[in-house]
């Protein structure tokens, strides 16, 4: 089996990731995740191939085809899903693994004894999968203004996995690529523990993933935008407060009309919004946001207690979907 991976800075790390990564393919298929745009098979290289003889022989438990040849990750998924469906009690459960990574060459083998469950039904059998990763090209990310700039180098084809911003670039020749945290791993880190403890009233948080939202909204990265508005909902109903002049500001000047973070920041308002709040803040809060907020304040029904709004609708009402983003479960 061949795949690609990431090129972390040092030997541990790359071991680490594949092990996540592992897990996660393990888990897709214990869960009847067959879908090649979820966590758990996103990664694999457009030029993914796995021998079925192993496979038939070894993991599927099915000897009735011998012959030898490869599939691509859709044929792969394909026959994973048509075994979970003939044998619902199927189950695959890693006993152990041995991850040997050259930096060097840019690649890495994994090999892993499973224990088989539920084919035939009943019978517990052990099986080794070997799989192999290839992370060499790689492409560097340029991220803020000059006089603070810092570089990133990401693996090309799990950068484009994620934005159709990257997609569209990448496939036209152009070389010039947040922190890669997201990419691979769909885990966000905003503050450092210590800037986090400082954050008393969690707005400095907020900021922060205001900045993410309107990167991944410029590189059409939907999953990271609706994680980033998933925190910042968590982040207000935690510290029971409204949005700030500042993020209200940054978020009007640099985000499209209509925008699903424009949305919350509104409906936040209205839930905590009073006249001696909007008039201390009249000169600070751009005039297109009061216009926004007007509007809404007629939309929202009489009767309905705004400040419960927020609670009640969750992350579902501000994420999008669509284009390999699955609805919210």
């Amino acid at each position: 089996m061949t795949n690609k991976a990431q090129n972390p800075s040092t030997k541990q790390e790359i071991t680490a990731h594949l092990e996540h990564l592992s897990n996660l393919s393990l888990e897709a298929v214990n869960n009847r995740d067959f879908s090649p745009t979820s966590p758990g098979w996103n990664f694999m290289a457009p030029s993914f191939t796995c021998n079925i003889l192993y496979d038939v022989n070894n993991v599927y438990g099915d000897t009735t085809n011998t012959s030898q040849r490869l599939l691509d990750l859709d044929e792969h998924l394909a026959r994973f899903k048509r075994m979970t469906t003939e044998y619902p009690e199927w189950r695959l459960k890693l006993l152990s693994q041995n991850i040997e990574v050259d930096v060097g060459k840019g690649r890495a083998e994994i090999f892993h004894v499973l224990e088989i469950t539920g084919h035939p039904p009943g019978l517990v059998t052990q099986t080794v999968l070997a799989m192999e990763f290839d992370f060499r090209d790689n492409v560097t990310v340029l991220v803020g203004p000059s006089d603070s700039e810092r570089s990133f180098s990401i693996h090309k084809e799990v950068l484009c996995a994620r934005s159709k911003f990257f997609r569209a670039a990448l496939s036209s020749g152009f070389q010039e690529e947040k922190e890669m945290l997201w990419a691979y791993s769909g885990r966000v880190v905003a503050l450092s523990p210590e800037d986090l403890a400082k954050d008393d009233s969690g707005s400095s948080t907020r900021l922060v993933y205001a900045e993410l939202y309107i990167l991944a909204d410029y590189l059409e990265d939907t999953q990271l935008c609706n994680t980033a508005l998933s925190l910042m909902i968590k982040s207000f109903v935690k510290y029971r407060q409204g949005p700030s002049p500042k993020l209200v500001r940054r978020v009007w000047e640099s985000t499209r009309e209509n925008s699903k973070i424009r949305q919350l920041i509104l409906d936040r308002y209205v839930a905590r919004a009073d006249e001696e709040r909007l008039r201390a803040f009249c000169d600070a809060l751009p005039a297109e946001f009061f216009v926004d907020l007007a509007i809404e304040f007629a939309r929202v029904k009489p009767g309905v207690a705004a400040a419960d709004e927020l609670a009640k609708a969750g992350k579902y009402k501000y994420h999008e979907h669509g284009d390999g983003v699955p609805p919210c479960s």
